[in-house]
């Protein structure tokens, strides 16, 4: 670090200590650059990924898994090489498309207190999975195969993006499928056996849990960008010891003192304007730090920023953070990308009332039930299902979708508690269960460093715009302000593997930048530390200077094309 009297200057300044911060610094470190400082808003490193533990086990109060277990996935790969999975990965496999969601054997319920019939639970999972499979390929299944189309009738300048296709509400396609199958299902006599209207209510509820995948409710959410993040193979995979446990094995590779806890980043000053001649060329930027006499403000100085500011904060206070302002495209494209919101809710019971590996309970609302619901009133109506919590036998998970869980985040532990287990009487048909006697939970919809969970493709997304947000300023060739995080990458948006590798890109342009700066540096060193050239050995002689013309000669030479010559010998020029 060098200091300018009180003023921190640093080579890069990586804003938060989640995924992205931290494969940024340590990527940085790494490969040789050392003066490098994390400046965390919280207490503990993490980002959405927090991790706590009740009687030595971990509990994950926000990301759980790393979604995909192959080599194409960097996170996997990482957690392998530090040797966190264990002797024998934890896969939820999703080779049985039965047990796909919930995450855990069960029934699916309905409000009356009965349960589905195995033969109808069977087919209900069937038929959302088989839509899920859609939706994921649709993607690339229809929407660049209609791009390749334009491109090849000689239109490949039109944006396929808002010219090739509507923009399809996720709910309308999901409904319209569900119809589809269901005529299928009644015309078809070798499902006599099953129940229509139980495989319709049990779909019904299946919304819910599309919408805690995917972010936000299905009706705010375009079809045609839903799959245009990559769905890996191998399954989702469990970190035995926690997930924070990944990014613990990355701190301890940084430099003493590099992580600064307890930094809200306030203002990023890159118009490169200072008062201080010696800080001309870097990026202010300002920090809120709670401290025994108040709030005080401390500043660090940079060559390079790497920010990882989540979605959900850049939405709210981009217009106040930046200064000078953001780009319009930059700013469009915050706004375009969608801010998803769903809340895990563990619920710890004296004893656990359901038999060990069958506590999946799944909600199936009825078309009815949910066309009627109204928030904040009803938003318990987006609870999607319970599951039993790996390593912990007395807890439940409780999965609550989108708008609903914005509602939730707000209210009291006692008051979730009591319609929690409301919702789990009616729907067992047992008003003797026993409440739960505590929970956990982390409140990303309304905690200030977050405001939200992962990005998601809105009505209003274009597939640009992932692109756009990853964009460093003032430009590409010129990047000094830098940004990371999921919503930032555009092929794995929404994911833990996508926060590290956009971390990892943005490390590799600082350092392919500053390789640049040092090469010119050299240089330009070289040049003024070079002595001067030899002179030619015929250095010393100089020409006789040249009469001047007068106008009788300058005709003649009019005449002759003398004048040729003469004005090249005048101009220092070779005549010959």
């Amino acid at each position: 670090m060098n200091g300018i009297g009180s003023k921190k200057c640093h080579k890069v300044v990586v804003i938060g200590a989640g995924m992205a911060g931290i494969s940024a610094a340590h990527y940085l470190v790494e490969n040789g650059v050392s003066d490098v400082i994390l400046v965390e808003a919280s207490d503990r490193i993490g980002g959405r990924i927090q991790t706590i533990f009740r009687e030595g086990k971990p509990l994950e109060l926000g990301a759980e898994w790393i979604f995909g277990g192959c080599p194409s996935n960097s996170l996997f790969n990482l957690a392998n090489r530090l040797k966190l999975l264990g002797r024998e990965i934890q896969r939820l496999n999703d080779i049985d498309e039965t047990v796909q969601w919930p995450n855990t054997v069960g029934y699916i319920y309905r409000s009356n207190g009965l349960p589905l019939s195995e033969e109808s639970t069977q087919k209900a999972y069937e038929v959302f999975n088989a839509i899920r499979d859609e939706i994921q390929g649709y993607f690339q299944k229809e929407y660049k195969v209609a791009g390749e189309e334009m491109q090849r009738k000689g239109r490949a300048s039109v944006d396929v993006s808002t010219a090739a296709f509507e923009k399809t509400r996720l709910l309308t396609f999901y409904d319209s499928r569900v119809l589809k199958a269901l005529a299928y299902l009644k015309v078809n006599e070798k499902f006599a056996a099953v129940n229509l209207k139980q495989v319709e209510a049990a779909l019904s509820g299946f919304r819910n849990t599309l919408s805690i995948s995917l972010g936000e409710d299905l009706d705010q959410i375009r079809l045609e960008l839903t799959g245009s993040s990559v769905h890996l193979p191998g399954g989702n995979i469990l970190v035995p010891g926690g997930m924070v446990g990944v990014l613990e094995a990355l701190v301890q590779d940084l430099p003493k003192n590099s992580l600064r806890f307890g930094r809200k980043v306030t203002g990023i000053d890159w118009s490169f304007h200072s008062r201080d001649p010696l800080l001309m060329d870097k990026i202010h930027v300002e920090c809120s730090v709670q401290t025994n006499m108040g709030s005080q403000t401390e500043d660090y100085f940079a060559d390079y920023v790497v920010s990882t500011l989540p979605l959900g904060v850049l939405r709210h206070q981009f217009s106040r953070l930046f200064h000078p302002a953001l780009p319009s495209s930059k700013v469009q494209a915050v706004q375009s990308i969608g801010c998803g919101h769903m809340s895990k809710i563990f619920l710890e019971f004296l004893s656990p009332w359901w038999a060990p590996g069958e506590g999946g309970i799944t909600l199936a609302w009825t078309n009815e039930e949910l066309r009627h619901r109204m928030l904040p009133r009803d938003w318990y109506l987006y609870i999607s299902h319970f599951s039993e919590v790996e390593g912990h036998p007395n807890l439940l998970a409780c999965w609550i979708a989108s708008s609903g869980a914005r509602i939730a985040d707000q209210l009291s532990n006692s008051d979730l508690m009591d319609r929690i287990i409301w919702v789990l009487q009616k729907f067992t048909g047992d008003p003797g269960l026993p409440g739960p006697v505590k929970l956990f939970r982390a409140t990303w919809s309304t905690m200030d460093n977050f405001l939200g969970s992962t990005s998601f493709s809105q009505l209003a997304t274009e597939e640009a715009d992932f692109h756009e947000l990853s964009q460093p300023l003032p430009s590409a060739t010129s990047p000094r302000l830098l940004f990371a995080g999921e919503a930032t990458h555009s092929r794995y948006w929404g994911t833990l593997h996508g926060a590290r590798l956009s971390g990892i890109r943005e490390a590799k342009r600082v350092l392919d930048r500053i390789t640049e700066v040092d090469i010119l540096a050299a240089k330009m060193t070289q040049m003024a530390t070079s002595p001067p050239p030899t002179p030619p050995h015929n250095a010393g002689y100089k020409k006789p200077p040249l009469p001047p013309p007068s106008p009788s000669n300058f005709r003649a030479s009019m005449k002759t094309g003398n004048h040729v010559r003469f004005r090249l010998d005048r101009f220092g020029g070779s005549p010959g």
